[in-house]
């Protein structure tokens, strides 16, 4: 059995993201056995000049459309996109689904191996949970791990995509010292952080949350940081891949700076992906 069935991303059309797609689609499937899904946020006429140009291309991966509902308001950057890996994934039922930042490349399967212990049927695994504390939200939305079904009840999401996010953007007068016109940017991260509060401490939520910590040891010290500037694929780098002490490479943007990268996908070795 598989650890991990489904990565799931949620983009827009912007550029300083869209290049990231065909090639972390390929990485996931080729590398690791993973279904690529990505959910896109735009329009019929964005999603299919995208598309049919290949520059969201199928061939690794899954392509969805959500459409942007006009009863909620989208500021220049948008936050709705965000949900979108949330109900991307609740839509797979029986398929162990985690969510991730499309400009999140993986550098081996410490993603794996960190929460291979905590995958169950009856548990939610947030394994990046002290990756930091913002003043609105506990927990990273990256990396959370479950079936498709079980991201659905936790958060009670709405089959209806855009019943599901207006009911986001009315959760927003939650939010400490919301004013209106502010920026909603981060609103994914501090709703799905008070619904796994309330569920941790709700003895009839059979949904058991497992909070994976340890992000400075064992993820965020082995990152390849965008920090320090863009990844540069040479033996040293190949060697610590294989080794298994990287986590990422939490890329530059466009993914177009990336100079060389494509190597990867013919230098970095197979991961092992199973229970």
């Amino acid at each position: 059995m598989k650890a991990i069935d489904r990565v799931i991303f949620s983009l827009t059309d912007n550029p300083d993201y869209l290049g990231f797609w065909n090639f972390i689609s390929k990485l996931y499937r080729t590398k690791f056995d993973i279904t690529p899904t990505l959910f896109f946020s735009g329009d019929d006429h964005e999603f299919d000049r995208l598309t049919s140009s290949k520059v969201l291309s199928d061939e690794y991966g899954e392509v969805h459309l959500l459409t942007r509902s006009r009863n909620v308001a989208i500021e220049s950057k948008d936050w709705s996109c965000v949900w979108g890996a949330f109900y991307g994934a609740s839509k797979f039922n029986n398929e162990r689904c985690m969510i991730s930042g499309i400009d999140q490349i993986p550098l081996g399967d410490r993603f794996i191996r960190r929460v291979i212990d905590s995958v169950r049927e009856d548990k939610y695994v947030v394994s990046l949970s002290d990756g930091y504390t913002h003043e609105n939200a506990d927990f990273p939305s990256s990396h959370h791990i479950a079936l498709g079904s079980q991201f659905r009840e936790l958060y009670s999401i709405d089959d209806d995509w855009h019943r599901e996010v207006e009911k986001l953007f009315n959760w927003r007068f939650n939010l400490p010292r919301y004013y209106e016109g502010m920026s909603l940017w981060g609103i994914d991260e501090a709703y799905s952080s008070s619904i796994i509060r309330k569920k941790m401490n709700d003895d009839s939520c059979k949904i058991k949350v497992d909070l994976k910590r340890g992000f400075q040891s064992e993820w965020g010290s082995r990152r390849v940081d965008r920090s320090n500037g863009r990844l540069r694929v040479s033996a040293e780098l190949l060697a610590e891949i294989k080794s298994g002490e990287l986590s990422e490479y939490h890329s530059v943007r466009p993914f177009e700076a990336n100079f060389g990268i494509e190597m990867l996908q013919d230098l970095m070795p197979t991961f092992e992906n199973k229970l």
